[in-house]
């Protein structure tokens, strides 16, 4: 069976206490619309179902990482028909060229990293797509963040997270980029985010003492959720004791430390950029 997103990211639908990290469960759900019955520690990018998208009014209107953003409406329609509507079979086995931002998902799940070129919809980001593809030298890749172009083979291949992704691989850096150090969730597709959550929330000594750069909204004044989508996960955070507690719906960037004990997760803050 194989290795899918949506899943993963259920593992952080739950994550609403410190006490909540690793829990695992089996259905799938589609992007954006969490079942906080369920969790699970693997899913599915392209599994179809109901989806309601609101954007909250206070959203930024800029990107807030500094990547060059990439938005296309075609490179979203083909992904919405391999992965939701299981058409990959009409796109298999042809060569392809990709144009978007570079980003690496640590998969602890399944002990690898794996690597993407994504972009938005269009300029609401509520949408995005995002293409796995295997590296032709892995010691040649630019920083997370770089806005590259993408020449390669889409292959159907288990070892892939969502069952596809592109092989016989040419990468050109067209603008570099220089990530936060660490971990910085901020130069990732809202989805890859989720799934790097739920690993993080699921795997969370492994990732214990990371630098982590996340973006999101205040559910409270101590935690952080997904931009736009309620309830698709959830980060717990310390804030500094002299730092004010954002109001709930507040736009923020925070950096810190994930912090692994008792049981729980959640980030010492040592930064927090209020929007």
């Amino acid at each position: 069976m194989r290795k899918t997103v949506i899943c993963i990211l259920l593992a952080a639908l739950t994550v609403l206490s410190l006490a909540s990290c690793g829990k695992n469960a089996d259905e799938p759900t589609a992007p954006g619309v969490p079942d906080s019955s369920e969790t699970a520690s693997s899913g599915e990018v392209g599994s179809k179902g109901d989806e309601t998208t609101t954007i909250p009014a206070n959203a930024p209107e800029q990107s807030v990482s500094g990547i060059k953003e990439t938005f296309n409406q075609l490179e979203y329609a083909a992904y919405i028909n391999i992965f939701y509507e299981k058409k990959g079979s009409d796109y298999v086995n042809k060569v392809y060229n990709k144009e978007g931002t570079f980003a690496v998902l640590h998969d602890e799940y399944n002990k690898t990293d794996r690597y993407y070129v994504w972009g938005y919809a269009d300029k609401t980001r509520c949408c995005d797509w995002q293409w796995e593809f295997v590296p032709a030298d892995v010691n040649a890749l630019p920083a997370p963040g770089s806005l590259v172009k993408l020449k390669g083979k889409l292959v159907q291949d288990e070892k892939s997270l969502d069952g596809y992704r592109f092989t016989d691989v040419t990468l050109e850096t067209v603008e570099k980029f220089t990530p936060a150090q660490g971990l910085d969730l901020t130069v990732l597709s809202p989805t890859l985010v989720r799934v790097q959550v739920a690993n993080m929330q699921g795997n969370a000594e492994v990732f214990k003492g990371e630098q982590v750069r996340i973006f999101g909204r205040a559910l409270n004044g101590s935690c952080l959720q997904h931009p736009y989508y309620d309830g698709s996960w959830t980060m717990d955070m310390i804030l500094p004791e002299n730092e004010k507690a954002p109001a709930t719906g507040q736009y923020l960037t925070v950096s810190g430390v994930f912090t692994a004990e008792n049981g729980g997760c959640y980030i010492k803050v040592t930064d927090c950029t209020k929007y």
